[in-house]
């Protein structure tokens, strides 16, 4: 399979990937960490994140990100 017809079928960003990994993280209440880049798309990981169990460490995470999307 060549890389055009992979990047057609897989049309995710890669904040996506990061995030889902972030999930399980979230779902043992744990925290994911701090953000390093201001520039990812905090939309993803907001939409991500709010698939996660409720726990005290998905509330954080959410909150970080709502305020780095409005920071940036």
């Amino acid at each position: 399979m060549d890389d055009e017809l992979v990047d057609s079928i897989y049309d995710y960003p890669p904040e996506y990937d990061k995030a889902v990994l972030d999930l399980e993280l979230l779902n043992n209440d744990e925290d994911v960490g701090e953000i390093t880049d201001m520039n990812e798309n905090h939309k993803i990981y907001i939409q991500v994140y709010q698939q996660a169990l409720d726990t005290k460490a998905k509330q954080r995470a959410i909150m970080r990100r709502k305020q780095a999307l409005i920071l940036s």
